[in-house]
């Protein structure tokens, strides 16, 4: 916070004179002029800069006891707090790594994929990343014709242990980077009502969150990133990357799992193997349900997604 200049008198000696013959005063008249100018500036601290100092200090401790609120919420509810999202740097691809017209389906591991107007879109994994902490981002553009009227594309994941964040405030956040005249937008929506970011167009890196408080009897939470394709030409398109959800009014800085991790939570819900004939009690990790397998050659679908 910048602080207001004093603009008062400050050179007392040279005004008033060094000489009893430049001063023309009195000793005691002497004393009244030189207290004046230190009077004026106490006067100003008290009435400036003190007032200043004291909302510099209010603005302290407000921020502390935010910073303290969000210890308490990482003391309360531990690892969901810093990542409640599966595979948000999208480094995980069992199904494979790109998509072309995909709708109403599981892209990269635990995206899904709806469209509106068209299915005139490509999805895929991209190696153009924003930063170090990521290998890969998720890439929508437009695929074979111009975006039509009203045409989008939602990129989506639902948090499985979703009443855990009820009554709790949200933030998600996403790094966007879009192609000259697409646009991207994130959502949160906890089954009563869907709050929206702004509507992002930046061609560079950018952090674009949304936060929202979930309401007490929510009966979902689904996050959205999605692309805008309506009138764009092929090829022009969105890149996500870094995609977090946290406890808190605040996106927190993105801290990347292990791929194996990650690998590991994917498989919760979507594991691929060489025969359709496991028994869920022989999978491993153990899947969220007993999966549905889908497939008649290898690799065989093993499915258990929300």
């Amino acid at each position: 916070m910048p602080m207001t200049t004093y603009s008062g008198t400050t050179n007392t000696i040279s005004t008033i004179g060094t000489t009893v013959q430049e001063r023309g005063l009195t000793t005691d008249q002497f004393k009244a002029k030189f207290d004046a100018n230190l009077a004026a500036f106490v006067v100003w601290f008290n009435g400036t800069h003190k007032t200043e100092f004291d909302a510099y200090v209010a603005d302290v401790v407000t921020r502390k006891t935010e910073f303290d609120a969000h210890v308490a919420d990482i003391a309360q509810h531990g690892t969901i707090f810093n990542q409640a999202l599966i595979n948000g740097n999208f480094d995980i691809a069992q199904r494979g790594t790109t998509f072309d017209n995909p709708n109403n389906l599981y892209a990269l591991d635990r995206w899904y994929v709806e469209d509106a107007a068209d299915l005139n879109v490509k999805i895929m994994q991209s190696t153009t990343i924003p930063n170090s902490k990521s290998k890969y981002s998720l890439r929508a553009e437009v695929m074979t014709a111009t975006g039509g009227v009203g045409a989008y594309t939602n990129m989506s994941q639902q948090i499985e242990n979703f009443s855990f964040l009820a009554g709790q405030t949200v933030t998600l956040s996403c790094m966007v980077k879009c192609d000259a005249g697409a646009t991207a937008m994130l959502f949160v929506d906890d089954g009563a009502t869907s709050t929206q970011s702004s509507l992002f167009s930046g061609t560079t890196w950018t952090l674009v969150t949304v936060t929202k408080t979930i309401v007490s009897a929510n009966t979902r939470l689904k996050l959205t990133v999605r692309f805008t394709r309506a009138g764009l030409d092929v090829g022009v398109g969105v890149n996500f990357s870094q995609a977090k959800l946290n406890i808190g009014t605040l996106a927190l800085p993105f801290s990347p799992k292990s791929v194996a991790q990650e690998l590991q939570d994917c498989k919760r819900y979507f594991q691929q193997r060489s025969i359709g004939t496991i028994a869920a009690i022989d999978l491993s990790p153990s899947m969220r349900i007993t999966p549905t397998i889908t497939g008649s050659v290898s690799p065989f679908n093993y499915v258990a997604e929300l």
